[in-house]
Order: structure tokens, then C-alpha cells, then sequence
């Protein structure tokens, strides 16, 4: 993994989840024709332990992910590598982390334009594209930022019809401009991530439509995920990585469900206790050992051919997103 080569830094991703439309009911949502959203949830993700680490959220839909950049800041220090998409490409926050020591690497935004400096210079290929580079300032002001702009020119277009991609970085010269543009696509980790959260680990549930409770089910969803995440840690520990990655996610929460209420009834936590240990090295050995016992071909992915294209109703009245949050305050505020 690239992440884990880049000796020196820690490696992180962050990007925003919103949550899905909701049922009605609450009062002040009875009535309404357009899809209440109960908030979103920007994370960060551990790029090099592969875990959610950080969780900011957003009770108003409506909110931008970017005004979560000041807390996101807060948690960065030296020697800290942020990867983020265009969304947070704010030039304030840019700023303030090259201030703070720490590293960058997002995506231009169409809105910045900058002024580039010198030619751009050909750096060579990668899986995706050839690799470019040039220096690029915030401005012509004497103070403005100098970075990094490494362009790809890929092979086929992003699916929003991209041919060429840009990044912002203050990495020093040692990262080359195709190392930067690799570690780039490891951002696409967290979205993974999300898609196992979504399909395997109850994350949202369109029953609930309160913004507090909404947020809270999805960390503790992130929660599970990260450890099922050293379940899967074990398995990598004790089996060939070939049978490991065709294990499935479902069939692992389908066994943890299965089995959980009864373990929880039988078993008390002095048995965990007794059983695990409270030092680190018991229970990772703990860990190995049942791991080795595990067979994963039980448990592997199944296969299906392609999917067959489903035609949809047309919808016959528009429906907007609105803020459950925004509603809840305003409903407050109007009872007497």
C-alpha cells in the first residue's frame, strides 16, 4: 500500500456521508411532500490502519461539509497527510494547515484558479493517466501560498465526464508527482468503506428521523465497522491474503447477528475479561488463535452475472430535500 510507504506521515481521508431520506414521523414532517434528510456525517479514515478515526457532524442537511474544515484543522498535526475531494479545496484551510506543518493533497476546485508558475513539466505514467506537474500560487500577492499542482491526464474520463484532474499539495519534491497522484486514489478506500457501512451495517434506518439519533446510529455504525476491520486484521494475520479478500462483509455481520444475543446472555463480561486480558499482546494472540481456526472459503463472496436494467416510473411531482433539523427548530419555535 502507497500509504504505507510514505514513511513520515500519517496518512488520512476525509469525506461526507448524507443520510438518506427519512420517514415522516415526526409531527412537523406529517405533512410534507418533500424528502426530510436528517443531517450528514463527514470522516475521517485512517488510511494506513484502515479504521474511522474522527466523526463531524451535520444536524442541518443543508450545511456545507467544508464548515467542518476548522474541526477537522484542530485534529491535524505535523506530520499529518490529509487527502480530500474538490468540496474542501478552501483556500483558507489550505492556508492554515501548510501553517500548522501539516500536508495536503485535494483536489482543485473549478472555482480557484490561481496563477501557475513556469512550464509544466511531463512526469511519466500511472495506472490511470500521464502525470504533469507545475507550481501554482494562490495569488500574485507577495504572502500568497505556493504549492504543488499535479494534473493527470487520464485514459478515460472521471463519470462526471473529466478528462484531466488536478491536485493541490505542499508535499516536498521527494513525493514525486506520480507517487501524488497514486496516493490520490486511495481516497476511494473511505468511500469502500462507506459502501460496507450502507449494505452491511444498519448505518441508516428510514424510520429514524430525528437528526441526533439519525448521526448517533451512523458512528456507532462506524464503530462496529472498525471492529469488524480487526476481524479482518486476524484473518490477513493468519491466511493467505488471496482467501481473505474473497471473504464476504455480509456473511461476516450475518454470523456476528446470528450469534451475538445468545453470547451476550450466556457469557458475562468477567468471561471477556478472563478470556482476553488486559494486556495488548494477550489479546492479539487471543485473536491469531481463533483466527487460524477460521476456514474462509466458508464464508466467501458469492458470485452473480451482470445486472439487468431496470426501467423506473417517471416521476410525476418534483420532490426537494429539506432539512429535518431546520424544520424541528422552526416547529419549536412557533409552539406557543
Amino acid at each position: 500500500m502507497i500509504a504505507l510507504q510514505l514513511k513520515g506521515y500519517n496518512v488520512y481521508a476525509i469525506d461526507g456521508n448524507h443520510l438518506q431520506e427519512s420517514e415522516k414521523r415526526l409531527k412537523p414532517l406529517r405533512q410534507l411532500h418533500d424528502a426530510p434528510l436528517a443531517g450528514t456525517t463527514v470522516a475521517r479514515f485512517d488510511l494506513q490502519r484502515q479504521l474511522f478515526d474522527r466523526a463531524y457532524l451535520l444536524a442541518d442537511a443543508h450545511a456545507q461539509e467544508s464548515t467542518t474544515l476548522v474541526r477537522v484543522l484542530d485534529d491535524l498535526g505535523e506530520g499529518d497527510l490529509l487527502l480530500a475531494d474538490r468540496h474542501f479545496c478552501i483556500l483558507s484551510f489550505l492556508r492554515a494547515a501548510n501553517e500548522k506543518g501539516c500536508s495536503f493533497l485535494v483536489r482543485q476546485h473549478g472555482r480557484f484558479k490561481g496563477v501557475l508558475v513556469g512550464s509544466r513539466r511531463e512526469i511519466g505514467r500511472t495506472e490511470t493517466g500521464v502525470a504533469y506537474e507545475q507550481t501554482i500560487k494562490t495569488s500574485s500577492a507577495p504572502d500568497a501560498l505556493v504549492m504543488r499542482r499535479v494534473s493527470v491526464e487520464l485514459d478515460q474520463p472521471t463519470r462526471d465526464g473529466d478528462n484531466v484532474i488536478h491536485l493541490l499539495t505542499n508535499l516536498p519534491p521527494e513525493v514525486d508527482a506520480r507517487k501524488t497522484a497514486e496516493l490520490y486514489h486511495l481516497r476511494w478506500e473511505e468511500e469502500t468503506g462507506f459502501f460496507y457501512l450502507t449494505t452491511t451495517m444498519t448505518c441508516e434506518l428510514k424510520s429514524v428521523g430525528n437528526p441526533q439519533a439519525a448521526l448517533f446510529l451512523f458512528c456507532m455504525a462506524m464503530m462496529a465497522f472498525n471492529a469488524r476491520q480487526v476481524v479482518f486484521a486476524s484473518l490477513y494475520a493468519e491466511h493467505e491474503e488471496e482467501l481473505v479478500n474473497e471473504v464476504s462483509h455480509h456473511a461476516v455481520s450475518v454470523e456476528v447477528s446470528r450469534y451475538s444475543d445468545g453470547m451476550l446472555v450466556v457469557l458475562d463480561d468477567s468471561f471477556w475479561q478472563r478470556y482476553l486480558g488486559d494486556q495488548f499482546e494477550q489479546l492479539t494472540t487471543c485473536l491469531r488463535e481463533v483466527s487460524a481456526a477460521v476456514n474462509p472459503s466458508a464464508y466467501r463472496k458469492s458470485k452473480r452475472g451482470p445486472k439487468k436494467p431496470v426501467e423506473k416510473p417517471p416521476h410525476t411531482r418534483p420532490k426537494n430535500h429539506v432539512s429535518t433539523a431546520k424544520l424541528l427548530a422552526q416547529a419549536k419555535s412557533e409552539t406557543p
